[in-house]
């Protein structure tokens, strides 16, 4: 009886482990934020800058590519907020036109593509609908793994500001 349980339990483990395994093959995501994109499949990150600046900032494309645990990090970001779930495009409060500012993510994992923009006013950061608040989160799971980047932390900040 004991042997039964050990080895379901064991194949149990090795299920889990082969699942994973399984959305690391087919998983990519774009990220944009402010002037800043990224993509996993091509690893760029690009930073745009003014008009007359982008041909002094011939630096402003990096490759950068990410570690099986930040993807780890990645897609237990997406099961612990249920990003998948969540509609394409809302906003939780009344955009400001001075002062707007977005999160926009597409996602593809095993096949399946989400794409989502979500809207909010940033003078007024405090985001009281749940779906926000699971965005947002996930947006900073993002923002610590791509930000932390050596390569991104040497660009130059953005010219670019809307008012």
């Amino acid at each position: 009886m004991k042997k039964n349980i050990l080895l379901l339990l064991l194949l149990a483990i090795i299920s889990c482990k082969n699942s994973s395994q399984k959305i690391y093959k087919d998983f990519h995501f774009e990220y944009w934020k402010e002037e800043d994109h990224y993509n996993s499949e091509n690893g760029l990150f690009t930073r745009n800058y003014a008009a007359n600046e982008q041909a002094k900032r011939s630096d402003s494309i990096r490759n950068i590519t990410l570690n099986k645990e930040e993807i780890t990090k990645i897609i237990k970001g997406l099961e612990q907020y249920s990003i998948l779930e969540l509609p394409s495009e809302f906003s939780c409060n009344i955009l400001s036109i001075r002062d707007p500012k977005f999160v926009h993510v597409n996602i593809s994992i095993n096949g399946n593509y989400k794409e989502f923009l979500f809207k909010y006013n940033r003078s007024n950061p405090d985001i009281k609908c749940t779906k926000g608040k699971r965005i947002i989160n996930f947006s900073k799971i993002l923002d610590s793994i791509i930000y932390n980047k050596k390569s991104i932390r040497d660009l130059p900040q953005t010219n670019l500001y809307y008012e």
